[in-house]
């Protein structure tokens, strides 16, 4: 078993946090728990205004659209991930460690925030068609960072045998079942620490 190494980071309170308190964070968390609750197509723009109490002229105010309030819940989940991920590029860590600290993040920012991490795992083929190339364009990003800790974890020889790109999308496969387990947060270290050991243990290089 590769041994668990010693990593990790401050977790921001919330997405919240990238647009600060207020109405408009408020509208974006709402909305994001009702489109996992009922689903985004049958969801509209009357039953998000009930959801949070607001007549739907004033909703208007602050999104035009049902698909800009989908964008920027994906924006802020996305940008929490990839935000974590480059504060810890940085820091000296080992190729593993920095997978670990990613998978730590998908897995714990998914149980604490289900609504927000369905519009980052929901595949692509299924969002509109107006925020789909923006939402792709940063899944790219931050999925070029997984990979990178492989190709760096292969350069470095703790890893072997593996092709990067591929490795990095079955890391990413293997968290996005959480925002749809009622996985209690208390409990995501844990899962993410299990998570890392399947899969650095397969792929680490043998003597």
């Amino acid at each position: 078993m590769a041994r668990l190494p010693e990593f990790g980071a401050r977790l921001p309170e919330g997405p919240g946090e990238l647009l600060g308190p207020g109405r408009r964070s408020g509208i974006l968390s709402a909305a994001a728990r009702l489109f996992k609750d009922r689903g985004y197509a049958i969801t509209t723009m009357d039953d998000l205004a009930a959801q949070i109490g607001l007549g739907k002229s004033s909703l208007y105010h602050y999104f035009r659209s049902k698909e800009e309030i989908l964008a920027e819940i994906h924006e802020e989940f996305i940008e929490l991930l990839i935000g974590h991920a480059e504060a810890r590029s940085g820091r000296p860590a080992s190729a593993a460690a920095r997978l670990l600290g990613l998978i730590e993040d998908m897995v714990t920012f998914s149980a604490r925030y289900p609504g927000h991490a369905r519009t980052f795992f929901v595949p692509s083929r299924e969002l509109p068609a107006v925020v789909r190339a923006t939402v792709e364009e940063r899944r790219e990003h931050y999925l070029q960072i997984v990979e990178q800790a492989v190709v760096d974890g292969l350069a470095d020889g703790e890893f072997a045998g593996v092709a990067p790109r591929m490795t990095a999308r079955s890391i990413v496969g293997a968290c996005s079942w959480v925002h749809d387990s009622a996985l209690p947060p208390t409990q995501a270290a844990d899962v993410a620490h299990a998570l890392w050991h399947a899969t650095v243990d397969g792929i680490a290089a043998r003597p």
